[in-house]
């Protein structure tokens, strides 16, 4: 998630929390590093808070295994 860094110490850099829900044991101060040191984080998808991609965030989607990504509620 992209964000300045007075919204990064509100929310307490939750644009790495995608990485707690790899691994739990990871601490949360370590999260960044953990970030910055594997190659496929770098290349994720990012969002913002601005309220358009914030809306799409909350769009229903559900996983579709045979073509291997995230479907809208619609293309079912």
């Amino acid at each position: 998630m992209k964000m300045n860094p007075i919204m990064k110490w509100f929310t307490g850099s939750i644009g790495y929390h995608h990485i707690h829900h790899i691994n739990a044991l990871i601490p949360f101060y370590r999260l960044k590093e953990v970030h910055e040191a594997f190659p496929e984080f770098q290349s994720a998808k990012t969002t913002s808070l601005n309220p358009k991609e914030m809306w799409r965030c909350l769009e229903v989607k559900v996983w579709d295994a045979d073509q291997n990504r995230m479907l809208k509620l619609s293309e079912l």
